[in-house]
């Protein structure tokens, strides 16, 4: 075996033009864009697409009786997280808060009415817990929906044991 002299091997790198690294680079930075939207588009799909859910014990208002596998149309009064499900009669007309400010007490009216048109977090609704039941409620989708731009956020829930499974409607 013959010897090899330095001129047959040059140094890694020696012969790499100025093109050559300048396209590496961009070779590397457009890698680097890829993956950064495939992870935009892996959390657009899972996060807000309901692949994850999200378990919030919640203050939730159900007008009349609610079987179990049965559906309605709820309300998400933001931002103070209260749950309104009124009757399936009105299922379809999203007017659950009108519903539970017209189904309290007329001792309690001026402050449900009050509650429920303030839509703050400094609202006191402890005066009208008694018409709620905590439950748990496992919400398929994002909480709060910007793109709605509204206070109140539609759900579709459906009754279990103990508990409500929400979906977001598209």
């Amino acid at each position: 075996m013959a010897p090899t002299s330095d001129s047959d091997n040059p140094p890694a790198g020696s012969g790499r033009t100025a093109v050559g690294k300048a396209l590496d680079a961009l070779f590397i930075a457009a890698q680097l864009c890829l993956v950064g939207l495939l992870l935009v588009g892996v959390y657009v799909r899972v996060i807000q697409g309901a692949w994850i859910s999200h378990r919030v014990d919640t203050f939730v208002w159900i007008q009349g009786d609610w079987q179990v596998g049965e559906y309605r149309s709820c309300q998400l009064l933001m931002p103070t997280s209260r749950l309104f499900c009124g009757s399936w009669e009105n299922a379809g007309t999203g007017e659950s808060v009108s519903e539970f400010i017209s189904e309290v007490n007329n001792d309690d009216f001026v402050v449900a009415f009050n509650a429920a048109m303030t839509r703050s977090t400094k609202t006191d609704w402890t005066p009208l817990n008694k018409y709620f039941q905590v439950l748990h409620v496992v919400y398929h989708g994002r909480m709060q929906r910007p793109d709605r731009g509204r206070a109140v956020i539609p759900w579709v829930c459906q009754r279990k044991d103990d508990a409500l499974a929400c979906d977001a409607p598209d």
